[in-house]
């Protein structure tokens, strides 16, 4: 064969891998490109590396042998020297003469009668991705240096498509590992029972394990006592039947070693094996059925407030380190929501039984009125440390998937791009609504300050108009700015910033396509009008005093989908009210709005 013809078939396996990303499609045009080149060659297979150390066949030509298929050869190189000599050295073997040469296996050179033959690691940069190996049936295959060059040629190539390919798969992992964590993270802070959270918890965990043998067990008011507290509906065991056999068991948490340790420490433990571990309960372990045991602490704030644990029925088994961090990052934010959603329902039956009190003895009432108060302030504190706890993971997860979308971690396809930025456009909406939160708890308890500065205020609203002009882009609205000259004014920037997006960003939400929003801004007696004007669908007249109302949201049939806090204009109203100002609105159903705010000079 001709030096071009064999370079051609190179680039053209070149090609392939770089266009295709079907792996087997890939391997078996370089076992074809060989089986080609070496005319004289009766059988190319294609080895694959499996998690017991022995090699399976996964592509080859012809796809039988002596009546077996492919994926039936299995190579263990713990019996089979040559195999084992390639691995260490990662270097081709040639062996012209079967019959002089012990490290072939026997009973495979006399069932394929094999005569001589090639074997090759598939390797890239000091990586083992498989073995490949090249015979013939009853006569020698003669190969030469040249040939063999050519062969590692091919190999070379399936080392990397093998390479590509788990990339991609890895890619593709840690994709569906950051939209898992951001799903469970989102559904968890919707949560507002324990039993929601656990189940929550259950379900995501389960698939990022999957297991779905997993219990839980919580400790008292205290944090000293341990009970059995739920188990997921889906496992092998029901939870009336789980918690019987904790009775007839008698478990004794403060004697039980593994749960001593995940409690002291503050770590989870895996153990595949039970009955190669003396930390478990043998006797609970038989009784339940548990072969392993993977237990996990639910820590929040530094403190433990139980472990989950997932159970292995009927066999051994054991998880990858990624799938075992993705389970510790669901079970910590499962514990800051658990950690919430107690505090709460504490809060709940504090209220309720006051409430109980209020109606039983009216000659207490003065003290029940100061207590109700205490109770609100605890309230507004949980709301504003809720916020900040959710506000850090949050942020964390934001960060890595900005970081995947930055193409360090390799280049993303048009399809897992658009997963990002719909994970992206997530986490930003949820970071909007906690900051609404918490500026609404600074607002409610007196703690949100305003920053006065000479601030030229026809730059502060182009700058704003810049942030928010890709959303009228988008729906393809037009945009009118007038805004008079004049001098600097005294306010806070970032504040008055703030209620221009939000006014914006609800002309924009609430105007359909093609319609026009308007911002003017001039000089009057007062101060500084500013007027933001849209097409939009309006506000029906029962509503129009009451949308400056915390949490309040209009009803309507066209903006029933739309999502929110309802404490947006609530803040801009306050803030304008902040610097003095006021804010008033109106509108015609199905016509439009107009917003304004004054800010004196």
């Amino acid at each position: 064969m001709s030096d071009y013809t064999r370079y051609s078939r190179l680039a053209t396996i070149t090609q392939l891998i770089n266009s295709n990303l079907d792996l087997r499609s890939v391997l078996e045009h370089v076992v074809t490109a060989i089986s080609e080149e070496i005319v004289q060659c009766d059988l190319v297979g294609i080895f694959l590396p499996q998690e017991d150390g022995a090699f399976r066949g996964f592509v080859g030509k012809p796809e039988q042998a002596n009546g077996l298929t492919v994926d039936q050869i299995i190579i263990d190189p713990a019996h089979d020297l040559l195999a084992q000599e390639i691995i260490q050295t990662k270097q081709s073997i040639y062996i012209p003469d079967t019959s002089k040469d012990r490290r072939p296996n026997r009973r495979s050179v006399e069932m394929l009668h094999i005569q001589s033959m090639l074997g090759l690691p598939i390797a890239y940069e000091d990586e083992l991705f498989g073995l490949i190996f090249l015979h013939d049936y009853g006569t020698p295959m003669n190969l030469t240096s040249d040939e063999i060059q050519s062969v590692e040629a091919y190999v070379n190539m399936a080392a990397v498509a093998i390479r590509n390919a788990k990339l991609l798969s890895r890619q593709q992992s840690l994709l569906a590992e950051k939209q898992l964590l951001l799903d469970a993270t989102r559904e968890l802070a919707l949560c507002s029972t324990t039993q929601e959270v656990l189940d929550t918890s259950f379900r995501y965990v389960g698939v990022a394990l999957g297991n779905h043998n997993i219990g839980v067990h919580l400790c008292d008011a205290m944090g000293k006592k341990f009970r059995p507290a739920r188990m997921h509906h889906h496992s092998e065991w029901t939870e009336k039947e789980w918690k019987k056999v904790h009775n007839q068991v008698q478990l004794d948490f403060e004697k039980d070693l593994l749960f001593q340790e995940v409690v002291r420490t503050k770590q989870a433990v895996l153990i595949p094996d039970v009955n190669l571990d003396p930390r478990p309960n043998h006797e609970a372990c038989r009784t339940f059925g548990i072969k392993g045991i993977f237990m996990l602490p639910l820590v929040a704030t530094g403190e433990i407030l139980g472990t989950m644990a997932v159970v292995s029925l009927g066999e051994v088994r054991t998880y990858s380190e990624a799938s075992q961090l993705l389970a510790q990052s669901i079970v910590d934010a499962t514990a800051t929501a658990l950690a919430n959603v107690i505090r709460m329902e504490q809060l709940e039956l504090i209220i309720k039984a006051r409430t109980a009190e209020l109606h039983e003895k009216n000659g207490m009432l003065e003290q029940v009125v100061s207590e109700l108060k205490s109770l609100d302030q605890m309230k507004n504190d949980f709301i504003a440390s809720m916020s900040h706890e959710l506000r850090t993971p949050m942020t964390a997860i934001k960060g890595s998937v900005e970081l995947l979308k930055s193409g360090v971690m390799g280049s993303l396809n048009p399809e897992q791009m658009e997963l990002v930025d719909m994970a992206e456009q997530g986490i930003i909406r949820l970071l909007n609504k906690v900051n609404d939160i918490l500026d609404f708890s600074k607002l409610k308890d007196g703690t949100f300050l305003i920053h006065k500065t000479k601030t030229d205020y026809q730059e502060l609203i182009r700058r704003t108009v810049d942030i928010v002009t890709p959303l009228f882009t988008k729906k393809s609205q037009r945009l009118s700015v007038n805004v008079q000259q004049m001098p600097p004014i005294e306010i806070d920037p970032d504040r008055i910033e703030q209620v221009l997006l939000n006014l914006l960003g609800n002309a924009s939400k609430f105007t359909p396509k093609y319609g026009k929003i308007t911002i003017h801004a001039e000089l009057v007696d007062e101060g500084v009008l500013t007027t933001i004007e849209d097409t939009g669908i309006g506000i029906p007249s029962s509503c129009l005093d009451k949308i400056f109302d915390r949490f309040y949201q209009v009803k309507h049939e066209k903006i029933r989908n739309t999502s929110g806090t309802g404490l947006g204009l609530s803040i801009a109203k306050q803030i304008v009210e902040l610097h003095g100002g006021e804010m008033w609105a109106e509108s015609v159903l199905n016509s439009g709005s107009r917003f304004y705010f004054l800010l004196p000079l």
